[in-house]
């Protein structure tokens, strides 16, 4: 479901890219939409994965952050394209953050990857920060770095699962509480 989602973002990303005179108000839409699934996606993984395990809470706030942000969104549509690049900014600079921290739980597990995930979190970060700071960028601008936002977020969410699976994997060589990985076909 994670890679569905992931592959989603990506394709969003790249319609937006590709296609910006769609209209800011079709963005705002399904920002707010993409947004609000994701957070089910991450509910859904915390519920299924993430409980008792090291860094569980950061996916738990994760998803509640983006679920709320999502029907915000969806909700006040007038606030939406008129503030979009803030709101759009201040999510990203929160999965930056949750990345960012989650890094040193990777750390903590002796996780060759920890510094690649760490530096994906100071990324979403800048990019946030930029997108905050800068949002005189105009709607059309807007649709377009939006747009590269999701493909960031989206190749980032692919690369943040492969981590995932791996910690799993190692996790369950060393410690000894239950990790079984379950795949429904």
């Amino acid at each position: 479901m994670h890679i569905i989602i992931s592959v989603l973002m990506i394709v969003c990303g790249i319609l937006f890219f590709v296609v910006p005179e769609s209209g800011y108000a079709i963005l705002s839409y399904t920002f707010g939409a993409v947004i609000m699934f994701i957070g089910c996606a991450e509910m859904f993984i915390y519920i299924r994965f993430g409980v008792g395990l090291l860094g569980g809470g950061w996916v738990l706030c994760d998803a509640v952050c983006s679920i709320i942000f999502g029907i915000f969104l969806l909700c006040n549509q007038t606030f939406t394209m008129t503030f979009l690049p803030f709101v759009c900014g201040i999510w990203i600079v929160v999965l930056g953050f949750v990345r960012f921290i989650g890094s040193f739980d990777l750390k903590k597990l002796n996780m060759s990857n920890w510094f690649t995930e760490m530096l994906i979190g100071l990324l979403d970060i800048v990019i946030g920060f930029i997108f905050y700071i800068l949002p005189e960028v105009g709607a059309l601008t807007g649709v377009i770095c939006v747009g590269i936002l999701l493909i960031v977020g989206g190749i980032s969410n692919i690369v943040d699962l492969i981590y995932f699976w791996k910690a799993k994997r190692y996790a369950k060589k060393f410690l000894p509480i239950d990790v079984e990985i379950k795949d429904k076909k």
